[in-house]
């Protein structure tokens, strides 16, 4: 019995190692890619330097923010479609981690710039960072349904990115903002009741984080709709 307990801890260690080890690299990529953007004559990103000073920081976390979301809700949507295995999934599970790890870091550095909504992206990142341990192939689905909470990132990124050109008025603008309510009250809202009721099948742990984000989402769902009837 004790041997057995001796190799379970042991299991659970070098996993545990592996799947930091592998955040790790994946956090040395992000800090590369930060770079890249970061570039002055960057071409794709260069939009950015037009931005007021004080938020080109902020615009060079959502663009990290928006690829993380399209990497992790597409290899997330492909799952739930059954094209590819547990295994394959799984190892996608890294970069959540390390984008926490990433993006935490770069608004704890700009504190001064992130302080207003600093305390629930500290939430909401450390169950980023530490959340995909939690994760089996029992209860696979469900997290995989749950990523699906990103699908909503990169619309709203767009949204900022166009508030802050001087963009409100237009039309382009006026969409974006619909398609922000919509898909974050389907993604995240409903989507995140429906979840709340599925954890109960599975540990005191999973049911916590689910209720978290969806609190968490619930108050920024508030916020965009006040923000949505304003403009």
């Amino acid at each position: 019995m004790i041997y057995q307990v001796l190799y379970e801890d042991k299991f659970i260690f070098e996993n545990f190692l592996l799947y930091y080890t592998q955040s790790f690299y994946y956090l040395m990529a992000w800090c590369f890619y930060y770079l890249i953007i970061s570039h002055q004559d960057n071409k794709i990103f260069g939009f950015i330097h037009k931005l007021q000073s004080n938020k080109i920081i902020d615009a060079k976390s959502r663009i990290i923010s928006s690829s993380h979301a399209i990497i992790l809700s597409f290899y997330s949507s492909i799952y739930l479609l059954n094209f590819i295995s547990y295994d394959y999934w799984w190892l996608c599970l890294p970069i959540c981690s390390s984008f926490g790890m990433f993006d935490l870091s770069l608004v704890t550095i700009h504190y001064n710039i992130f302080k207003r909504g600093y305390f629930p992206l500290l939430v909401h990142h450390n169950l980023l960072i530490f959340g995909p341990l939690l994760v089996t192939e029992e209860n696979s689905l469900v997290m995989a349904q749950a990523f699906l909470f990103e699908v909503t990132v990169p619309i709203l990124d767009f949204g900022w990115v166009l508030y802050h050109m001087k963009k409100k008025e237009t039309r382009i603008f006026k969409i974006n903002a619909f398609l922000s309510i919509l898909s974050f009250f389907f993604f995240r809202v409903a989507n995140g009741t429906y979840l709340i009721i599925r954890s109960f099948k599975y540990s005191i742990y999973f049911q916590t984080v689910s209720i978290i984000f969806f609190l968490l989402n619930v108050q920024w769902f508030i916020n965009l709709t006040k923000l949505f009837v304003k403009y």
